[in-house]
């Protein structure tokens, strides 16, 4: 399992990173659907109570950063002699 994941991040722990981001992003901003398939409606409620900001909009932002995130690596990587 760790060799498929290394040859899935490139060795890098930032692209890792990244993808821990762009799951998490997309988790924040379909929460609304992963609410009503665990049957509970208030989690958005209690996250936006958490986190004192929309979840939907808070999840684009860490998926935009994700992806910046990734470019940026992907970008230092092909640079390598």
């Amino acid at each position: 399992m760790l060799p498929i994941l290394k040859t899935a991040c490139a060795r890098s722990l930032t692209i890792a990173w990244s993808y821990v981001l762009l799951a998490g992003g997309e988790a924040l901003a379909n929460i609304d659907t992963i609410a009503s398939l665990v049957t509970d409606q208030q989690i958005s409620a209690q996250i936006s109570q958490a986190i004192g900001a929309n979840p939907t909009v808070l999840g684009h932002w860490t998926a935009i950063v994700g992806i910046i995130t990734t470019a940026a690596r992907a970008r230092s990587i092909l640079k390598k002699p």
